[in-house]
């Protein structure tokens, strides 16, 4: 079924940015540039976006939803609860790994969720989605008799230190200079993940 050529103009203007965006950083997106890689004229990027914050924030949902699409093919791919969660967590560094360019656009997430309320908003929904997705994890886990949780502990808190975890080792890895390979830094990840989760090999 061939796309509505409104739908298809947008996302030409939102891959042009994403492109000149993981080339040049945030702060060189300009909007004639924009509108020249996407074929686009000019003045029709702000029929679609009223500011470049709403661009951005295209942009950055694109890249997260890529990400969140690769995730859940790395859970669906396993059958054991100890294989599949070990694979979610590894999930997003060989993502970024398969694709380097969109590392610029990730971390300019994280950074304006700082002070962006429209970023925040979207940020907090995601990762509420997120940690239904590692609880989940955790009770099929929990119900195999594989992970076990320090008494006292809920699975929603665990969902929560987990989610931090991923999060922490993520950007450790995204942002210094390669002192590891890959599956180190994923491992690693893995490794603190399965100690919170008293996980059974």
């Amino acid at each position: 079924m061939k796309e509505k050529p409104g739908i298809d103009r947008k996302k030409r203007i939102v891959a042009a940015a994403a492109k000149i965006f993981a080339e040049k950083g945030a702060a060189f997106v300009r909007l004639n540039e924009v509108a020249k890689v996407a074929k686009v004229p000019a003045p029709l990027i702000h029929y679609y976006f009223e500011t470049i914050e709403d661009l951005h924030l295209d942009v950055a949902v694109g890249a997260l939803a890529s990400l969140q699409q690769f995730s859940i093919e790395a859970i669906q791919a396993k059958s054991s609860p100890t294989e599949a969660f070990r694979e979610y967590v590894r999930a997003p560094f060989i993502w970024i790994d398969r694709h380097p360019d969109l590392a610029s656009i990730v971390i300019y997430y994280y950074y304006m969720t700082t002070y962006s309320d429209r970023f925040r908003e979207i940020s907090t929904k995601r990762r509420e989605v997120g940690r239904e997705r590692i609880a989940l994890l955790i009770y099929r886990g929990l119900e195999s008799g594989l992970f076990k949780l320090s008494k006292g502990t809920s699975v929603k808190e665990m969902s929560y230190d987990i989610q931090s975890v991923i999060t922490g080792h993520f950007l450790q890895f995204t942002t210094e200079n390669r002192t590891r390979k890959l599956s180190e830094y994923a491992e690693r990840a893995w490794w603190d993940v399965s100690c919170l989760l008293g996980a059974k090999e």
